[in-house]
C-alpha cells in the first residue's frame, strides 16, 4: 500500500510537530494532552462530543463539565482534573494559530472508566432529543426559526457553530458577534432569527438541553444564507404554534 501523501502546510501557517494521544482515566481522576508545534502563537484546546455534533474551546467544556477543572487550556499541554464521567468518549484537539492561520493536531479520545473500572453503562436521567432542529437558507436580512423538542429538560440553550467549527458561541454572545441580528427565545425549543447578516452564511446551530443530572445536544442545522443579488429562496417555514417552551419566560417571540 503506497504510503499516503501529507497535506502541505501553507506557507507561514504554525506546524504540528506533536499530535495528542488518547488517555484513559478513573472517573474524578486526571491526565494530561500534549501537543508541541513551531511558528505558532497562540494555542487553543477543543473539546468533541461522542457524536461530533458538539465542538467546544476549553472556557465553554469548563461550563458545560463545572466539575472538570482545566489547567492550561490555552497553552500546549492541557491538563484535565476531576474528569466526570460523563466525559466517556469526548475527544480533544489543539488549534495552534499565528497572524497569518490555524493548524489543527490530530483528535484525541478521551475514556473515562468508572471508580471501580468497571465499563459504563448506558446514562440514564439525561434528556432526551425527539426532534433535532433542521437546515434553514433564507436571503441576507430575512427571518427564520429552529425548532427541536426534548423530554426530561429544564433548561435550553441555543449555540452557534462557525462554518470551520473552531468557534462555539451560545445565543447571548451571538447576539454580540453578529449586533445587527435580533435572537428571539434563544433560551428556549424553539429559536427566531430576526435580519440575518450575511456574515452567517455557513454557520450551524444545535440546542443544548439540560437537567440536574446532565446535557445532551442536538444534531447540528446549517444556515445558508444568500446575498441580496441571489436568486430568491422560499422563505423558512414558522414554528408551529403548539411548540413547547422552557425557561423562566415562555412567551414565544
Amino acid at each position: 500500500t503506497p504510503t499516503p501523501t501529507p497535506t502541505p502546510v501553507p506557507f507561514g501557517y504554525p506546524t504540528v510537530t506533536k499530535h495528542p494521544t488518547d488517555e484513559t482515566v478513573a472517573e474524578g481522576g486526571y491526565c494530561y494532552f500534549v501537543a508541541k508545534y513551531e511558528n505558532a502563537r497562540w494555542a487553543t484546546w477543543y473539546f468533541v462530543s461522542p457524536d461530533g455534533s458538539s465542538d467546544m474551546d476549553f472556557r465553554a467544556a469548563s461550563q458545560n463539565f463545572p466539575t472538570l477543572e482545566i489547567v492550561g487550556g490555552d497553552t500546549s499541554s492541557m491538563l484535565l482534573k476531576t474528569i466526570p464521567l460523563t466525559m466517556n468518549g469526548w475527544s480533544v484537539y489543539c488549534d495552534f494559530s499565528n497572524d497569518t492561520g490555524h493548524v489543527r493536531t490530530n483528535s484525541a479520545k478521551l475514556t473515562v472508566t468508572t471508580k471501580t473500572g468497571e465499563p459504563v453503562g448506558p446514562q440514564t436521567g439525561y434528556p432526551v432529543v425527539t426532534k433535532h432542529p433542521t437546515d434553514e437558507t433564507v436571503k441576507e436580512g430575512g427571518a427564520c426559526y429552529f425548532v427541536a423538542k426534548y423530554e426530561d429538560a429544564i433548561w435550553a440553550t441555543w449555540h452557534f457553530v462557525s462554518p470551520d467549527g473552531s468557534r462555539d458561541l451560545d445565543y447571548s454572545t451571538a447576539s454580540i458577534e453578529f449586533p445587527t441580528m435580533e435572537i428571539r427565545n434563544g433560551y428556549a425549543s424553539t429559536m427566531q432569527l430576526i435580519g440575518i447578516p450575511y456574515a452567517l452564511n455557513g454557520w450551524s446551530v444545535y440546542c443544548d438541553f439540560s437537567n440536574n443530572v446532565g446535557h445532551t445536544q442536538t444534531e447540528r442545522a446549517k444556515l445558508t444564507v444568500t446575498s441580496d443579488s441571489a436568486t430568491p429562496v422560499i422563505p423558512a417555514q414558522e414554528a408551529q404554534s403548539n411548540t413547547l417552551y422552557i425557561g423562566t419566560d415562555t412567551t414565544a417571540g
